[in-house]
């Protein structure tokens, strides 16, 4: 599936981790299980750096819609810090380095906003 062939093309070390499986008839994605991450600075410096340099491959920028900007998409793993639910990432192939920038930016501003709502 698409949301398989994300998770190992963004995040190499994942890649004998996920997979598909057949549950009650239908076919699912498998997953290690993924901390909830703290919501504080730290945690948005490193997810800054996951969108920089993990979610720029081959030059494809692939990107969350503006809606999945959540802080539920974000976990750690194995020492990791990964944005998940990757099924509907959109791969924008001609926005090149600068305009993944910009789209990490803003992403980066949303989530900090939402951390600073939840702190009231």
């Amino acid at each position: 599936s698409t949301e398989v062939e994300n998770y190992r093309k963004i995040y190499p070390a994942l890649h004998d981790y996920v997979g598909h499986i057949r549950l009650n008839a239908r076919w699912t994605v498998v997953l290690p299980f993924f901390k909830p991450a703290k919501r504080n600075q730290c945690t948005l410096d490193k997810v800054k750096t996951v969108l920089e340099n993990d979610f720029y491959v081959e030059g494809v920028s692939y990107q969350f819609k503006k809606e999945d900007w959540r802080w539920r998409h974000v976990g750690e793993w194995d020492g990791m810090t990964v944005l998940f639910d990757l099924a509907d990432l959109q791969k924008e192939k001609k926005v090149g380095k600068v305009g993944h920038l910009a789209y990490v930016k803003a992403h980066i501003e949303k989530l900090q906003r939402r951390m600073q709502d939840s702190g009231r």
